[in-house]
């Protein structure tokens, strides 16, 4: 097990260790302050103490600022593990763009007249965005906020900071074209999101206020995040605290278990992202209304420009350290709406064939109905997993209810109204009364004064309370 802080050793270790019994990570890393004439190095495992919950409580909520304030983040991307070291053996002449001169029959505008070079379009997300270090959670908190980044690839040294995008082969910068083929999360917001955080914003005038640009950046880092690993479940909100500090000023609000109060009836509007599936972990670390109590990829389907229909009436997620970012103490936090709730009934169907995972199969599916209206079982996302369609049992279809989140007209190939609504389980208490638990989302795509629209809101308007 490689070197690390203990209440045991912390004297030994503050009188010196010796180089010979770090890991080659370590190593490295130290070459590399050396080499840039620097003093001080913040290395994790070394600066908190790690059988002590206390010390990693109060340091890690404190990862942002460390980060924030680094002269420069060294990044062992390739790495797996802290054995694996920075550097790795390579022939510098590979590095060197390849160039062709193209015949004149095969150019065009673009090309010019030159020679042009030729590139793996996918240099950046290989060596970087796809290293095992950044499917770790706790690094998308340390690549937004550390004002400069050396990431140390399988193939070259990269370069990353709030102006530039390069490596040893383009050292004045990425070609555009390579830029534009990173598709995913997180390098797609990096651009917009360190512009809105440095000295001098380059933030739009006029139209679009900042706090707008600051949500829609928190909304993909969140879905970016949910895609990363955590080793411990229960650090959720904890590593990504430091970002949502650094953008509370520019949202001017209050955070709230993952959301933040003023857009808190939009970010309800959580659920699985593409290719993904969610399932809730076994230890309970958020209210079921948080896209951080469930385990996989989300994203977020109702955006500032939609039409709310419902209201916020009181919201409760305290902290265990009281600064309302990081770990939650679940047992207190409850969400109160006023929304047109309603019950949803569900009517057996006739048996029909099934493709399950690429096998054929016959079911009995379940169509949900809001009043007399029947809605496809496919409108429907679940939180934890997908029950089968013919599979959902007695309790769970005599307790479920729908709530409107809100409206947009539908720009996308099925013209018409989305509408977008929390799935939610009643709950019965002795202590308190009702509340409800979120268990999905609906997710409506319909031409305008459709009976199922009208379905949706016929409601009568009432509160009620999730947790």
């Amino acid at each position: 097990m490689p070197i690390c802080l203990e209440s045991a050793t912390m004297k030994q270790s503050q009188a010196g260790i010796a180089l010979s019994v770090l890991p080659q990570t370590f190593r490295d890393a130290i070459s590399v302050v050396r080499s840039a004439g620097q003093k001080y190095l913040w290395i994790d495992s070394l600066c908190i103490i790690q059988d002590s919950s206390e010390d990693w409580a109060r340091e890690a909520m404190q990862m942002g600022s460390i980060y924030d304030g680094a002269w420069c983040t060294i990044a062992a991307t390739r790495s797996r593990d802290s054995t694996e070291g920075c550097f790795v053996a390579r022939d510098p002449r590979l590095l060197r763009p390849c160039t062709y001169e193209p015949p004149p029959d095969l150019r065009s505008p673009k090309l010019g007249n030159g020679p042009v070079y030729i590139v793996n379009s996918s240099l950046w997300i290989s060596n970087v965005d796809k290293a095992p270090l950044n499917s770790r959670a706790w690094v998308i908190q340390e690549r937004l906020l550390s004002p400069r980044i050396i990431h140390f690839g399988a193939q070259q040294v990269f370069w990353e900071c709030q102006e530039l995008a390069a490596c040893e082969s383009f050292p004045a910068g990425l070609p555009e074209d390579i830029i534009e083929q990173v598709p995913q999360m997180p390098t797609r917001s990096f651009n917009s999101f360190k512009r809105l955080l440095a000295p001098f914003p380059d933030v739009v005038r006029g139209a679009i206020p900042p706090p707008f640009l600051a949500y829609e950046a928190w909304c993909e880092i969140i879905a970016g995040y949910t895609k990363c690993g955590l080793t411990q479940s229960k650090d959720k909100l904890v590593a990504i605290a430091g970002i949502a500090k650094r953008l509370q000023p520019y949202l001017n609000d209050a955070p709230c278990a993952g959301f933040w109060r003023k857009s808190l009836a939009h970010g309800l509007a959580w659920t699985w992202a593409r290719g993904g599936q969610l399932y809730r972990p076994d230890t309970i670390r958020a209210p079921s209304w948080s896209w951080a109590s469930v385990e996989g990829p989300v994203e977020f389907n109702l955006h500032k420009r939609w039409n709310v229909t419902v209201e916020v009436v009181s919201c409760n997620a305290p902290t265990k350290d009281g600064s309302g970012f990081g770990e939650l103490e679940v047992g207190n936090a409850h969400l109160t709406l006023r929304g047109q709730l309603q019950p949803v009934q569900w009517e057996r169907q006739e048996t029909m064939p099934f493709m399950i995972s690429g096998v054929s199969t016959m079911i009995t599916p379940w169509t949900p109905k809001i009043g007399r209206v029947e809605f496809p079982w496919w409108d429907i996302t679940w939180d934890n997993g997908r029950p089968t369609t013919d599979g959902l049992d007695e309790p769970l279809r005599n307790t479920l209810f729908v709530v409107p989140l809100g409206w947009s007209d539908n720009t996308g190939p099925r013209q018409g109204v989305r509408v977008v609504g929390l799935l939610l389980q009643k709950q019965n208490s002795s202590v308190g009364g009702a509340w409800y638990e979120r268990v999905g989302l609906l997710n409506v795509v319909r031409e305008k004064r459709h009976p199922d629209l009208d379905a949706l809101f016929r409601g009568s308007f009432c509160s009620f309370s999730l947790k």
